[in-house]
């Protein structure tokens, strides 16, 4: 089946047709409770490094310092994301500590108030906190439509170690 924009009309009136024979596949195979409780002790030391990144010119994100439940990235672990940010390309964002799903039909995750705070242009520091539900690659990133949802308005850091790097 052919699908694309249609035109006619003496004014030329544009449509866009979509195929209906195929339902949409959902993003994920099922969604997880990403809560991590105040009480959470995410006091162990956890070495990192930075992998691929994507910046607007004058934006920074930099992670100083993670600690987690257990002192090494693992699945089923919850971690604290210190860092500092810079933000110049909008007048706001919502920073966003997240973890990409390695495998397809993972990754969407619900609930998780610490892991995403708003800020506004200029500097600032940032204290996030996440779990890691699946295997994945984590990262910190603005979100600058609001929407906190990815795509082209989004840029971002990841960071981990080892299969928890994303580079």
């Amino acid at each position: 089946m052919r699908y694309g924009p249609i035109c006619g009309g003496a004014f030329i009136a544009c449509v866009a047709v979509a195929r209906v024979d195929a339902p949409a596949k959902p993003r994920c195979d099922h969604v997880l409770d990403a809560t991590v409780p105040d009480d959470t002790n995410v006091d162990q030391p956890v070495a990192f490094e930075t992998g691929r990144t994507k910046m607007g010119t004058f934006d920074r994100i930099e992670i100083t310092e993670v600690q987690g439940t257990t002192s090494h990235f693992a699945v089923g672990e919850d971690y604290l994301v210190r860092g500092e940010y810079t933000l110049e390309s909008s007048d706001e964002a919502i920073i966003t500590f997240t973890v990409t799903a390695s495998r397809s039909g993972e990754g969407c995750t619900t609930n998780n108030p610490r892991g995403r705070i708003k800020i506004k242009r200029g500097a600032g520091k940032f204290e996030l906190v996440g779990p890691i539900l699946y295997a994945g690659f984590p990262h910190i990133w603005f979100d600058l439509t609001g929407r906190n949802v990815g795509g082209s308005d989004t840029e971002g850091v990841y960071f981990g170690k080892g299969d928890f790097l994303l580079r």
